[in-house]
């Protein structure tokens, strides 16, 4: 049986592996698109600054501005939620509800990178 009761450095402990663990995903995506299109990262002056498709650029870009938005609402939601029920549990949901959406961020950059050649 699990303890119910977990040891707050042991998750804090948790808290700062998960951290860690999206925080290097996102530089692999990086990574990833610096070997598969180099050519995304050399900056054309002469070409329109939203690239060949800027309604696609824009819908993009709003969807992330409003993950990245969400992220902090939620966050703040599953912060409260915990505080209120004293659930140390939801602090862990909170940080990944929150990474989770802001790494759908980085998603759809790198839709833009692939599929637009943003």
């Amino acid at each position: 049986m699990q303890n119910q009761n977990p040891n707050v450095e042991q998750q804090y402990r948790m808290l700062a592996i998960i951290w860690f663990a999206l925080l290097v995903s996102q530089l692999m995506f990086l990574v990833v698109l610096f070997f598969a299109k180099r050519e995304i990262y050399r900056f054309d002056f002469s070409k329109p600054p939203l690239g060949e498709n800027p309604m696609m650029t824009i819908i993009f870009a709003a969807l992330g501005l409003s993950m990245f938005l969400m992220s902090f609402v939620l966050r703040k939601k599953f912060l409260g939620q915990a505080i209120n029920e004293q659930k140390t549990e939801l602090v862990q949901t909170a940080l990944v509800v929150g990474c989770a959406l802001c790494e759908a961020v980085t998603l759809f950059g790198l839709v833009l990178a692939f599929a637009f050649n943003y």
